[in-house]
């Protein structure tokens, strides 16, 4: 699991998701934030082409969490609608926090909630979050 420790200056964690079609709404852990950090971004580069569709689909959402893994608020998402498409190699924007809205104290979590819609669609890449330590 990605966690932080005493890094300095930005940093980065990679986390890997290949989602079927039929699997159900599924949460992956992107940060584990032993100390408070702020983050900076989270990108999701597509490892293969996705297209959007009204009524089945896959949305992303990036939720912070309390250190018990509970009362998530979610942060950003993306939604493959129709019309929502990548090609693969996208590198997609899926949060870019400004301010403060990217601080997470000691303990806390980040999570990609992959969200199925209807009968779903395969969703496959890297998430990529970019934070840095606050103490």
């Amino acid at each position: 699991m990605p966690h932080t420790d005493d890094l300095r200056g930005s940093q980065r964690t990679y986390v890997t998701v290949d989602v079927p079609a039929a699997t159900g709404t599924v949460q992956y852990v992107l940060l584990d934030a032993l100390v408070a950090v702020t983050v900076e971004s989270v990108e999701f580069v597509a490892a293969l082409a996705h297209t959007g569709d009204a009524t089945n689909t896959k949305n992303i959402n990036i939720d912070s969490r309390d250190s018990s893994f509970d009362n998530p608020t979610e942060e950003a998402n993306r939604d493959y609608g129709a019309g929502t498409d990548d090609t693969q190699g996208d590198v997609v924007s899926v949060w870019a926090p400004t301010g403060t809205a990217g601080d997470l104290t000691a303990g806390a979590y980040l999570s990609a909630e992959i969200e199925q819609v209807g009968t779903g669609i395969r969703l496959a890449g890297t998430f990529v979050t970019t934070f840095r330590n606050r103490e």
